[in-house]
């Protein structure tokens, strides 16, 4: 693909264009030739978005398997008409003793933030548990003034204490069916102090739907593993804030992301001669949303034999399709 930019912020380089205007193709140096390994070596580089998904491959051959890694790319956001779903939004607040102090404070403003920026088409609602579980609506309601307000007044009255019991609040928030023509977004904001990771991931993927799942990582110790697994699991992302001065501008980041999506149900499948199913081995296994400024990427791996079979890659969402070979 064509590249806008390629840089490095650790080590000083020379960058020759080696290929055809569009290519991609660089010739990198060092500028002051072997130097130490005492460090890694970064290269940042930028990809020249179009009005349409860009996607690139790269393709390895190890003894008769074949691993494939693809990058899809969203649309410049400028050049692309900005055609949003109305959202029904479910915030989480764990409101254990662990997210006591400055913990909760953040959270509940980022929250209150959050719940201003809903458009008056979406519905939302809000859950905190701690020991127990307790939801401001019995099902996400308009983002109306008066719901807006009593949002905030059930955030104020948020306090930190108790135990983690998480299980009733994914349950509460991922009941129910999407309704149809609207994008269900589920953001969990904690530190994912539990113990029963297996039992939630299998809660998530049963229940989940056609919902998505974001978790927010919030203080110096969250429980990483089960928040990054829950948002694969929930087919979202996972934002680890470890300053709590940063969650005001992290969680404006993501809600921004969220309100924008590029491309949703986006699906993908290796076909053989562009119709037969190929047997392969694809992460994820259930496809993200794209997002606006960040990619999503795909690996595969399949059988040998494959390449000589016309395979193909067919990707597509909507009214867009695209295919990659995988003999190329």
């Amino acid at each position: 693909m064509a590249l806008t930019t390629v840089a490095s912020a650790s080590h000083t380089i020379g960058v020759e264009d080696m290929g055809e205007p569009g290519t991609g193709r660089r010739r990198i140096t060092l500028d002051a030739g072997p130097v130490p390994a005492d460090r890694d070596f970064t290269l940042e580089w930028t990809p020249k978005l179009a009005g349409e998904p860009l996607v690139a491959a790269f393709r390895e051959q190890l003894g008769d398997d074949v691993f494939v890694t693809a990058l899809v790319m969203p649309p410049a956001p400028e050049q692309t008409a900005q055609v949003t779903r109305p959202r029904d939004v479910v915030f989480i607040l764990d409101r254990s003793g662990s997210m006591g102090g400055v913990s909760i404070r953040a959270a509940r403003a980022a929250l209150d933030a959050a719940v201003d920026r809903l458009a008056t088409r979406d519905r939302f609602n809000l859950i905190r548990f701690s020991n127990e579980t307790d939801t401001l609506f019995d099902r996400v309601l308009p983002a109306s003034g008066t719901n807006r307000l009593s949002a905030k007044q059930f955030l104020q009255d948020t306090k930190a204490e108790g135990g983690t019991v998480m299980r009733p609040a994914l349950h509460a928030a991922l009941k129910g069916d999407t309704a149809e023509g609207r994008l269900k977004q589920v953001v969990f904001v904690t530190d994912g102090a539990v113990a029963n990771e297996a039992d939630l991931f299998g809660d998530i993927r049963r229940r989940l739907g056609d919902a998505r799942l974001f978790t927010v990582g919030i203080g110096s110790a969250p429980n990483s593993y089960f928040m990054r697994k829950a948002a694969e699991a929930g087919r979202g992302a996972f934002v680890y804030i470890p300053d709590i001065a940063q969650v005001g501008t992290r969680m404006t980041t993501l809600f921004d992301k969220l309100e924008r999506p590029a491309l949703t149900d986006v699906s993908a499948a290796w076909l053989s001669f562009g119709v037969a199913p190929v047997a392969a081995e694809t992460f994820p296994a259930r496809i993200p949303d794209l997002y606006f400024g960040e990619p999503v990427l795909l690996v595969s791996r399949l059988p040998a034999a494959a390449l000589e079979a016309n395979t193909v890659l067919a990707l597509g969402a909507g009214g867009w399709k695209t295919s990659l070979k995988l003999a190329d």
